[in-house]
Order: structure tokens, then sequence, then C-alpha cells
């Protein structure tokens, strides 16, 4: 669960760069919707595997709520049930830096038994497929929209349909755009938020939000909704354009886990 961060913070760090050995201070709460990046870990899990992996880190985390730390991983997902992904907040590469190094040193934190209780948690490491890997997000409010029901962040959300793209032209803002006041023109209860990966796979993610699932389904689609405000003609031209400005688009289930959430 370590390695590829590790990658990650070496590649940002430079090769003659290092840590440092006074604890590292982070001013951005774990939680911060407000944030500018989120530090995202992809964990994908063998199925016959996945109750060992959840059972080991469900472990892990009642270990650091009992000593009073955390091991700075954040929030995390439960994504088409085989991946967990995992974020937190940061404010700049600087504090990225130090996140990285709280992490490395979060045995230290756990008292005289921390290094045999990190191996232990370690261990569920044998559930791990491909793609594993660390990627850094970039909040994106250019593409968000606020629905009339009460706005959700990544962070208060039970239920999400997460879209990954790759923007190939410049019309999917101008498409974005008159979607949004359609949306609003609907009263489109639900809320989005958008994400670019400036470090991963440069693609722009968009999280469509609600408390549960069955809110979700009530809202019906975006499209639906511009369907009912333009017509059927106009609103098939709509999404058009924006298929036609993206390839490469997948769209995943996304459920917080937050029995599995770092402690505050």
């Amino acid at each position: 669960m370590k390695a590829f961060s590790a990658i990650v913070a070496s590649f940002l760090l430079g090769a003659s760069g290092s840590t440092a050995q006074s604890e590292p201070t982070l001013t951005t709460p774990q939680y911060d919707a407000s944030a500018t990046y989120r530090a995202v870990h992809i964990d994908t899990l063998d199925a016959n595997f996945w109750p060992r992996f959840v059972e080991t880190r469900r472990l892990w985390v009642q270990l650091q709520r009992a000593r009073g730390t955390n091991d700075g991983r954040g929030a995390y997902y439960e994504v088409d049930h085989h991946t967990l992904i995992s974020m937190r907040s940061f404010a700049s590469f600087d504090e990225y830096h130090s996140l990285q190094a709280l992490r490395a040193r979060v045995a230290e934190r756990m008292g005289p038994t921390g290094r045999a209780d990190e191996a232990a948690y370690d261990a569920g490491d044998v559930a791990l497929r491909t793609p594993h890997a660390s990627e850094v997000w970039q909040r994106d409010p250019s593409f968000d929209f606020h629905g009339v029901s009460p706005s959700l962040t990544e962070y208060s959300f039970g239920y999400a349909h997460v879209t990954y793209e790759s923007v190939i032209s410049a019309d999917f803002d101008a498409a974005w755009s008159e979607i949004d006041q359609a949306l609003k023109a609907a009263n489109y209860p639900l809320t989005r938020i958008a994400f670019y990966s400036v470090l991963g796979t440069g693609k722009e993610i968009s999280f469509w939000l609600a408390s549960t699932r069955e809110e979700f389904d009530a809202a019906g689609t975006p499209y639906e909704a511009v369907v009912r405000v333009i017509g059927e003609q106009k609103a098939i031209a709509l999404f058009s354009r924006v298929k036609k400005s993206s390839i490469d688009q997948t769209v995943q289930e996304w459920v917080a886990r937050k029995d599995l959430w770092s402690p505050f």
C-alpha cells in the first residue's frame, strides 16, 4: 500500500530529495473540500482476497484511532465492487512532500508495536492487482454544478457516478456550459464536482453526487433533465457534442466506505 506513493514522492522531490526528520506539518485538513489538490491512490483487488484487504484496513484504522494518529491516507471509496480508491486533500506540492513523509513515518507514531502492526496491515497487499497507482487530481470548478438538493462534496456523498474522459476539443467546454444552463432551468437536484488528473492520466474526472443510491436513481439522468427543457432533438445534438469532444470515456460507481477512512 506504500510502494506506489513512494515512487510518486521520489519523482516530485527529485533524485536528491529527502524528507525532513522533524515531524511533518500539514496545514490543510485531510478532508478539506476547498483545497486545490487531492492525493489519490488506486488499489485494484483480487476478488478472492477482497475480504482480507478490507479487514486489514479496518483493523489498521482502529489502531490509529486508539493511538491518536492517522496514516494520511484520507477517505476511502469502493469502486465497481473490486477497487478501493483513497483521497486526501493538500494545498501545494510542498505540502504533498510533507504528506509523503507523514505516511512514511506512521509506524513510529503508532508506538512500540508500530512496525509489527504496519507489517500486519501490509500483509493485505496480497490482494493487489493492476492497475495499482497514485495520482494527483486538481479541482476544476469550471465543470461543477450545484443542484437544488443540499450541496455535497467528495467527502460528504454516499453514492456517486464518476466519469473519466480525455478532452480533445474546446467544444467540450462550450457544450457543458449549455448543459449547465439547461440543468439549472430544470432544477436538477444533484451536485457535480470536477477534477483534472495533473499527475497521472491527464483525464477530466467528474462526480455526480448523491447521499444514497436511492436519491441518485430518483433524480434521473442529466440527459433526461435537459430533454425536459430543450427537447429531445436538441438534447441529442448537445450531448453528442460532448461525446465528440472527448475520448476514452469510462464511468464508475463509487460508494463511500467511511469504516476505512483515516481518523480525523
